[in-house]
C-alpha cells in the first residue's frame, strides 16, 4: 500500500518539509538553551565513543543516561562542529522524518492513508514539541520516537511472515530506542495492545514480548546508574512517583500504567 501511492507520499514529504520550513525555518538563529551549551562542551572533551557510556561522576558535564542520543549528535559534531544553527536544522530534519515514519507505521497498524498522513502532519505542529524543537538536548525525544517506529515497522512485518531476521531488526531498534530515552520502553505495551485489540495471537506475542520486556528493563537500569542522579530528568521523574515505602510506592505505579494502559486502548480503538 505503501509503494502503489508514490506519488501521493512524493507531495505528503513535500507538505511536511514545506510546514516545517514555514514553523521552524528561524530556528537556525536561535541561541542556546537548557542544557545546550553542556553539550557543545562535551562534544569538545570526547574523544572516543566510550565516553558517553561513562557514569556522571566520570564526566565533567552532560550525563542525562541517554548513549545513543549523545553519540548520534557527537557525530554530527564530527561532521559540521559545534554550529548551533546546524543542530537547530538536525533538530528539525530529525522531527520531518518522525513525522513521515510515523504515517507509514499507522498504515502498517492498519490506519487508513488519509488518517495517517494527517496524523503525521499533525504531529510536526504539535504545539507541545515547542521545547524539543527549540533545545538541542531534546533531540532524544525524536529520535527515540524513529527508533521505536522502526521497531513497530519490523515486528509488524515479522508478524506477517514469521520472519526471524525482522524480530531481530525489532529487538535491534527497540535497544536503541531504550538507549535514546529510557521512556521507550512503553513500545512494548504498545505493540501488546496493538495485536490484543486487532485480535491476533496473543499467546504467539508473548514468546517475544516477555524476554525483549527484561532485556529492555535491565538495559533502563544500567542507564540509570550512569545518569546524573541530581540533574538527570529521569531521575526526577523517578523520585516523583517512588517513595521509600512500598505502601505508597506501587499504587503510585500501579496508578500510571493504568493511565497509560488506558490511553494505548483509547487510541487502539480510536484506528481499528
Amino acid at each position: 500500500p505503501i509503494s502503489s501511492k508514490l506519488y501521493i507520499w512524493c507531495g505528503y514529504i513535500g507538505l511536511i518539509i514545506f510546514t516545517a520550513l514555514l514553523a521552524f525555518g528561524s530556528l537556525r538563529e536561535l541561541p542556546l538553551d537548557t542544557h545546550d551549551d553542556e553539550i557543545l562542551r562535551d562534544h569538545e572533551i570526547a574523544k572516543e565513543l566510550t565516553y558517553f557510556f561513562l557514569p556522571a561522576e566520570q564526566k565533567e558535564f552532560s550525563a542525562p543516561g541517554r548513549p545513543f542520543s549523545e553519540l548520534v549528535r557527537w557525530f554530527g559534531f564530527l561532521v559540521w562542529g559545534n554550529d548551533v544553527a546546524a543542530f537547530h536544522t538536525y533538530c528539525v530534519l530529525l522531527h520531518i522524518f518522525a513525522s513521515v515514519l510515523l504515517s507509514i507505521t499507522a498504515i502498517y497498524l492498519g490506519v487508513s492513508l488519509h488518517t495517517s498522513m494527517l496524523g503525521g502532519w499533525l504531529f510536526l505542529l504539535n504545539v507541545s514539541h515547542f521545547r524539543a524543537f527549540h533545545t538541542l538536548v531534546n533531540t532524544d525525544y525524536p529520535l527515540a520516537l524513529i527508533w521505536c517506529l522502526s521497531g513497530i515497522i519490523s515486528y509488524v512485518k515479522y508478524y506477517q511472515s514469521s520472519s526471524i531476521s525482522m524480530l531481530m531488526l525489532a529487538s535491534f531498534f527497540f535497544i536503541l530506542g531504550v538507549g535514546t530515552h529510557q521512556a521507550s520502553i512503553v513500545v512494548v505495551l504498545f505493540l501488546f495492545s496493538w495485536i490484543w485489540i486487532t485480535n491476533k495471537n496473543v499467546l504467539k506475542s508473548l514468546y517475544f514480548f516477555i524476554p525483549i520486556t527484561f532485556v529492555l528493563l535491565f538495559i533502563s537500569y544500567l542507564l540509570l546508574q550512569i545518569a546524573d542522579s541530581g540533574g538527570a530528568t529521569t531521575h526526577k521523574s523517578l523520585s516523583q512517583l517512588i517513595s521509600n515505602s512500598l505502601i505508597t510506592t506501587v499504587p503510585s505505579v500501579l496508578r500510571v500504567i493504568f493511565w497509560l494502559t488506558s490511553r494505548l486502548f483509547k487510541i487502539g480503538r480510536a484506528h481499528v
